[in-house]
């Protein structure tokens, strides 16, 4: 999995291995640290499985972005 700022999802903010491969249905919490704004607007990031295509998969490239609007973390919110 990796993450992306958006508007420029060939620029990654991180990427991490999951254990091991998923199977339909299942998932695996990761954690990453990326730095974001303290307040609004924030970044709009892209959740990318699978960035590298490494994985066959039946429904190949359908399923592997989605997008997380205006994320930022302001003083004393964890």
């Amino acid at each position: 999995v990796a993450l992306a700022q958006a508007e420029q999802t060939t620029n990654l903010l991180c990427d991490v291995t999951n254990k091991a491969a998923l199977r339909p249905g299942r998932c695996e919490s990761i954690t990453c640290d990326v730095g974001v704004p303290p307040t609004a607007p924030g970044l709009n990031v892209a959740v990318l499985a699978d960035p590298s295509s490494s994985l066959r998969e039946c429904t190949e490239g359908r399923n592997n972005t989605s997008i997380v609007s205006n994320v930022f973390c302001a003083p004393g919110i964890r």
